[in-house]
């Protein structure tokens, strides 16, 4: 029973982690200041 990850995998999968996180904060951002211009 072979249940070893390749060694590229977690690192390609935290790749898409930091992607992902850096795109919901770009997002974020742009939310927020969309949102305060509308305030002020």
């Amino acid at each position: 029973m072979n249940s070893q990850i390749p060694a590229e995998k977690p690192g390609f999968f935290r790749a898409l982690t930091y992607k992902g996180i850096y795109e919901l904060a770009d997002f974020t951002i742009n939310w927020i200041m969309k949102f305060a211009d509308g305030l002020a």
